[in-house]
């Protein structure tokens, strides 16, 4: 996995918003750490399942993380993963699709106590 963030990082980074990047790269940093240091240990991106992924996003949600954040999680993987299917032919399909995002945050979502 770390192999598969860095060429993300180094072929389609730069091609993003001037806004986007730094952003980006926060989100794309954070997954590529769990992916080392959660159960998967940095794995052959054609052992990340579904499971694995949604793990990741409802980590982010116990840590108090907004759902607009979830999201853009769950979209900067879906577009790491997209790449790895085509153009460059590392996985069949992408397990990213099959994760619901967390939606959209209501008012009453905002500032609510757990």
């Amino acid at each position: 996995m770390s192999e598969v963030f860095e060429r993300y990082e180094q072929e389609y980074a730069p091609r993003l918003r001037s806004s986007s990047p730094e952003r980006m790269m926060t989100v794309v940093r954070e997954a590529r750490n769990w992916c080392k240091t959660r159960p998967l240990r940095d794995p052959c991106v054609a052992h990340l399942t579904a499971g694995d992924v949604q793990s990741l996003l409802e980590q982010k949600r116990s840590q108090g993380v907004s759902a607009r954040t979830v999201n853009l999680y769950h979209a900067n993987l879906h577009r790491v993963c997209r790449l790895c299917v085509r153009p460059w032919l590392l996985i069949p399909t992408n397990p990213v699709t099959a994760v619901e995002d967390a939606g959209r945050e209501t008012p009453t979502d905002v500032g609510e106590e757990a």
